[in-house]
């Protein structure tokens, strides 16, 4: 766990699509970890990319606004939003959270080295979940008449993913994004210990629900101490006195994985493409398929805590779905 008291908090960023309120859920998620100085609280709704988004935002919150201590959470309850009768999407999909504390400092290298964000809404038709306004039923006013001008009672679809156009834009645009991020941090393929990719497919898995009500109870009742099923690791960050920052909290036990047969071609494509070892690279496809926000903190908090990623060591990571929206970040760890 981080040193850290949630009253020293300066910033929340809730990555999530799947949140408990349309108008964002991270200060509710500041009111349950018990914030008594009410520090500025907001949702990032980038799906898949989430959490790169949420890093880098809060490399720029602390570059450029004096902010000191930004907690990044990366939680999708993607059961919500799936249908159990498509076999074709629903296995697809688990639900996770995942955070870390991002801290500033004076040292003289930024633990972020370099990042490259994209969006491409005309491929957004392959991979969504759109409104669905005209299904539904008209509101009424508060006479009980049909109210004749928005807003109507409004849902959304179900997941929709074009399985073949998500392969190709992700091995298309991936690459390219990592090899940007690569660019501006000054270094090349060679030069990265390990590959950390938002894990996008898996064929068959099982995972118990785990609701962000569940997390914000997590997260009140272990901050400081150690929990059965939160774990604690160090992130980087742009700014802590070692480059990093520090906890990271995971639901782990909450995640109950039956018999699966993991789908990797997206990120083995990616790794090919940019020549990288396949033993270099990051993957727990198998045990928990595709959490959205949560899967590359997920991921990180395994290979930290098995003692696989070293201090000093250099990972990039790269987060792709809905929107469309892609991005990459290169950072040292330790």
């Amino acid at each position: 766990m981080a040193d850290v008291d949630r009253n020293d908090l300066d910033l929340i960023l809730m990555c999530t699509s799947t949140p408990d309120d349309l108008f964002g859920v991270a200060p509710q998620v500041q009111r349950e970890l018990g914030c008594t100085k009410t520090p500025l609280a907001y949702d990032i709704t980038a799906a898949c990319s989430g959490f790169v988004l949420g890093l880098v935002s809060a490399a720029c919150h602390i570059r450029g606004g004096g902010f000191r201590n930004v907690l990044v959470i990366g939680a999708d309850i993607i059961s919500r939003i799936v249908d159990w009768t498509d076999r074709g999407t629903c296995i697809l999909f688990g639900d996770a959270a995942g955070a870390v504390l991002v801290q500033a400092c004076d040292a003289e290298e930024d633990g972020l080295l370099g990042f490259d964000l994209h969006s491409d809404g005309e491929g957004g038709r392959h991979l969504g979940a759109p409104i669905n306004d005209d299904r539904t039923n008209d509101l009424l006013g508060s006479n009980g008449s049909v109210l004749d001008f928005p807003p109507k009672r409004s849902s959304y679809n179900c997941v929709q993913m074009n399985g073949k156009e998500v392969f190709r834009f992700a091995v298309r645009c991936v690459p390219q994004s990592i090899e940007s991020a690569l660019e501006k941090a000054g270094l090349t393929a060679s030069s990265i210990d390990w590959l950390l990719l938002h894990q996008e497919e898996c064929n068959f898995f099982g995972l118990l629900p785990l609701g962000i009500r569940c997390y914000w109870k997590l997260l009140k009742g272990s901050w400081g101490k150690k929990t059965t099923g939160v774990v604690s690791i160090s992130v980087c960050c742009p700014c802590s006195s070692k480059g990093m920052g520090k906890a990271l909290s995971i639901r782990s036990d909450q995640l109950q994985p039956n018999s699966h047969i993991a789908n990797q071609r997206i990120i083995d494509a990616v790794a090919t493409r940019l020549e990288f070892p396949q033993e270099k690279v990051i993957s727990n496809l198998a045990n928990y398929g595709n959490t959205s926000a949560a899967s590359i903190p997920l991921a990180l908090d395994e290979v930290v805590r098995s003692g696989k990623v070293k201090s000093g060591q250099t990972i990039a990571t790269a987060g792709f779905g809905a929107g469309l929206t892609w991005g990459s970040a290169v950072i040292r760890w330790g």
